[in-house]
């Protein structure tokens, strides 16, 4: 009987060592159960992971998913030294700074952990049932980590540079190759973001949305939003932020655009620190954070779907990196929260499962808070605040920084942790279930995108394409095909996204 596709997804992850091994992509751990396959999985994992007993795979099993070559990665990552002095390891984690910091080899640990599983099955080292289990909770965890079978197989590659020390491997060229382009390939024919059924979901049948107030004009939050990013159904104001509708969708990495981007600009950004170039570095970051917004568009308002607002985050963002990269105290925090994070370790409570110890933990996060409290200062004197473009709080802006920080981490956490650390942050949230208003429908004059205004409402934000909209006084009706219509706010001209008639803001609906 052929598996179903969340079963599929899980095994797709070890993709690259069932191609070298010339076996299939849709068995656990790539064969059929016979006594061959047995004695194949069996003397596999002897050879090359020491696995000879049901005690010795747990071993295996739980180094992989909790510590593997991340672990290394990170430990080297720590102890760099002068840059030409750099061995092959040391020049990797360096240029991929970034990414280890955030995921680590996690890709390349998993990938590996899926094929030991599955021949762990088949060597009668650990029940099929409990097998599935433990590669469909790694499966969701490494869709949480990542945004696409394209950022995977760079991962995974990075991974298995790091534990070669750089050297090539031909045939894992080859297998990653067939991976991206062979039609019957699992990493094409598999989206990315399917279904895993795992986790949380939240099936009542009432709309369910945070509960919130703008703080701009007092209205109430009245339906849901589609981004974490929360605007006022009335003025159209960034009014709060959703965590928990930050959290449903995978973490997103920057990618080879802004990596290798990073590599290119990262020495002109030294020397402008060492001589106190702030133009300079101020413009790198620019460019970095231009990179930034259009590869991570879940990670940003959705109003940077509008150029003039982009430009104004873009230069936010690389304003807060300027100020914090010339203060020195700033320096010393970030070197402190560094050190925490060198100290980290790691356990695994069952199969599958990863968690921080609890200790490390809080050293880090004290660590954590305490750059973040001088950051709120540094700001404030620098005028960074100030230049949010949608005018947002100091403690909005502060608690959307803290995120990307909470939503790494909280996977890692026992409840007891995950709860203490959401209140500290400020991202506990409450919500209300109930029947969103019925509104006019109104479309958006820049993507078409539908909208539904509610009775009140002056301006609204297209979460599809981030303009803001006046839908106050100026509302029309399209004299071609009667469609109501929200033009853009200061547009004179227009033309109907439905019928494609020219429009002019004369015809008010009534």
């Amino acid at each position: 009987m052929p598996l179903p596709p969340r079963q599929l997804w899980a095994l797709a992850l070890s993709g690259v060592l069932t191609e070298m091994n010339s076996a299939h992509h849709d068995e656990l751990g790539g064969w059929g159960l016979d006594n061959f396959t047995r004695g194949w999985c069996k003397d596999t994992l002897a050879k090359f992971y020491g696995v000879d007993s049901a005690e010795s795979f747990v071993e295996t099993a739980t180094w992989l998913s909790t510590e593997g070559h991340t672990k290394d990665a990170r430990d080297t990552l720590a102890t760099l030294g002068p840059p030409h002095l750099d061995s092959p390891k040391q020049t990797l984690v360096r240029a991929y700074r970034a990414e280890i910091e955030r995921v680590g080899l996690l890709a390349w640990d998993i990938g590996r952990y899926v094929a030991v599983v599955g021949w762990g099955a088949w060597a009668g080292y650990v029940e099929q049932d409990e097998a599935w289990k433990m590669l469909l909770a790694a499966a969701f965890r490494t869709q949480k980590a990542y945004d696409s079978w394209q950022a995977f197989g760079a991962s995974y590659e990075l991974g298995r540079r790091f534990w070669s020390g750089g050297k090539p491997n031909e045939a894992t060229g080859r297998a990653l190759a067939k991976l991206f382009t062979d039609p019957k390939s699992p990493w094409l024919r598999l989206p990315w973001n399917l279904d895993l059924g795992v986790g949380f979901a939240d099936t009542s049948a009432k709309t369910r949305f945070k509960r919130s107030v703008c703080p701009t004009c007092g209205a109430p939050k009245m339906r849901p939003g589609i981004t974490a990013y929360i605007y006022c159904d009335h003025c159209g104001e960034l009014s709060d932020y959703d965590f928990a509708k930050a959290c449903e969708k995978p973490m997103e990495r920057p990618g080879p655009v802004y990596e290798q981007l990073l590599a290119q600009v990262k020495h002109h950004m030294e020397h402008a620190k060492r001589v106190g170039d702030v133009p300079t570095y101020r413009a790198m970051q620019m460019r970095l954070f231009d990179v930034f917004v259009s590869t991570c568009p879940s990670s940003v308002p959705p109003r940077v779907g509008d150029p003039v607002y982009r430009q104004k985050y873009v230069a936010y963002m690389a304003e807060g990196a300027t100020a914090t990269g010339f203060d020195m105290l700033a320096q010393q925090h970030e070197a402190a929260v560094a050190q925490t994070v060198a100290g980290l370790s790691f356990y695994s409570p069952k199969p599958g499962v990863t968690r921080v110890q609890a200790a490390g933990f809080q050293a880090m996060c004290s660590a954590v808070f305490a750059q973040q409290a001088h950051l709120e200062t540094l700001y404030e004197q620098r005028g960074v605040y100030a230049m949010f473009p949608d005018r947002a709080s100091k403690e909005l802006q502060k608690r959307i920084g803290m995120s990307l920080f909470c939503q790494g981490w909280l996977p890692m956490l026992d409840e007891a942790s995950a709860k203490e650390l959401l209140a500290r942050t400020g991202l506990t949230t409450e919500y209300v279930e109930a029947e969103p208003p019925k509104g006019d429908d109104a479309s958006c004059t820049c993507c078409g995108n539908k909208l539904s205004v509610v009775p009140g409402a002056r301006r609204v934000v297209c979460e599809k394409c981030g303009h803001r909209l006046d839908v106050g006084a100026a509302r029309v009706a399209c004299r071609g095909c009667g469609s109501p219509l929200a033009p853009a706010e200061g547009v004179v001209n227009f033309a109907c996204p439905h019928c494609k008639v020219p429009m002019q803001r004369v015809q008010m609906m009534q």
